[in-house]
């Protein structure tokens, strides 16, 4: 656990400024709505569920509850303190799934953040938490000002988590980039990188000129993890100069196989103002030792080229690879050339035949549309592998219409 620290006087006052500015401007958000029955059962059948001694019927009925039209909010909220940890994460998960219409049990579910008390449950804690970024998340930026007081806490860890879950709705608070700007220089690492992450989000395609000074700032970070989330973010800032590419460009041969292939990820984000940097990509994408940094320059080059002259003969061969990480990445990536990537559907069609790829490899081909034809077959014998429920075989019929053009 890291060690506790306080904030610089000045960062924490500007940041409690913001914060305050955010609270009490926050928009209101709308209702979600949900289905008539659920799976095929009544709301009744799933209130007796709930009902039931078991915590696995329990858990089951809360997650069907929350898909009901006018779901009972109350009920589902009373169950975050029940006994069971799996009824518990169930109701935390369902309000999240219910969306702003639950944001009235944000309080409720803000505390579950922190650590627990000293000799408590760690394992219970940590799932808990988990469901409760999630949820929270979910439920829109009228929820943030149940935990904003957690990104002044003193206690680090309390910060990053706070960080991490405004970053859903944080285009929403009224001022998120200011929100966020003073945690980039958090004395915490996992701070500093959970808060590039969000920045790049609080300002994407702003060319907010705050922002991007501090993330170039941050590209010196010595933590190669803050300086690949920065990298990323930059590039989802984007520019109206050549100084994002420029500093993004220095970190194409960074020691770090992560912080090469953020930046290169992260020039991709920028589109066609990343075009003088089209030789070091071409030149990563061939030649670097790593199918991660590989890849990843293969996204960007087709990004600001429009082209799958260079990116696709390399996914091809990265595709193969032995990681199933890295080989889900590539299929992806083919996927992300779009129609342009039909020369590679031979390369894809394999992968249908293996479980854990398969869905992925659908996904690539229903992308590729009518240029794949020639893996319906293979999705038909796929389909045929596959368990009705599976969720691979939904992604097996969408490709299926994809390609038909249904």
């Amino acid at each position: 656990m890291p060690q506790p620290s306080v904030l610089a006087a000045p960062v924490r006052t500007t940041l409690t400024a913001a914060l305050a500015l955010a609270c009490c401007l926050l928009p209101a958000c709308g209702d979600k709505q949900g289905a008539a029955r659920v799976d095929g059962k009544s709301r009744e059948f799933w209130m007796d569920r709930l009902a039931e001694a078991s915590p696995a019927s329990k858990a089951a009925a809360l997650a069907a509850l929350a898909r009901f039209d006018d779901p009972p909010i109350d009920l589902i909220a009373a169950n975050v303190d029940a006994d069971a940890r799996t009824v518990r994460v169930a109701a935390i998960e369902a309000l999240g799934a219910i969306g702003p219409a639950a944001v009235g049990y944000a309080k409720t579910m803000a505390p579950l953040l922190e650590d627990p008390p000293e000799g408590g449950d760690e394992r219970e804690a940590k799932a808990l938490r988990e469901a409760a970024m999630e949820a929270l998340g979910r439920l829109g930026s009228e929820a943030f000002a149940s935990f904003s007081y957690m990104l002044v806490n003193e206690n680090p860890a309390h910060r990053a988590r706070a960080v991490y879950t405004i970053r859903p709705f944080v285009k929403a608070l009224p001022d998120g980039v200011n929100t966020v700007l003073p945690l980039v220089a958090d004395d915490n690492a996992v701070v500093r990188r959970e808060a590039a992450k969000t920045l790049g989000v609080a300002a994407e395609k702003t060319n907010d000129r705050r922002a991007s000074d501090v993330l170039i700032e941050a590209l010196t970070d010595p933590d190669p993890g803050v300086v690949a989330a920065a990298a990323t973010a930059l590039g989802s800032v984007g520019g109206s100069s050549d100084r994002e590419g420029r500093a993004l460009s220095k970190l194409l041969y960074a020691h770090r196989q992560e912080v090469r292939a953020s930046a290169a990820f992260g020039l991709g984000l920028m589109g066609v103002e990343a075009q003088p940097y089209m030789d070091e990509l071409r030149d990563l994408l061939r030649n670097d030792n790593r199918p991660l940094v590989r890849i990843q320059a293969s996204r960007a080059h087709f990004r600001i080229s429009g082209s799958a002259e260079y990116a696709l003969p390399q996914l091809e061969k990265d595709v193969a690879s032995s990681d199933a990480g890295l080989c889900r990445d590539a299929l992806r990536a083919i996927g992300e050339l779009g129609p342009a990537a039909a020369p590679a559907v031979n390369s894809v069609i394999p992968y249908l035949e293996i479980k854990l790829m398969r869905g992925t490899a659908a996904e690539t081909l229903a992308a590729i549309g009518p240029g794949a034809r020639d893996a319906l077959p293979f999705l038909a014998k796929a389909a045929e592998a596959t368990e009705p429920n599976d969720p691979d075989r939904a992604e097996i019929a969408r490709a299926e219409q994809a390609i038909r053009g249904e």
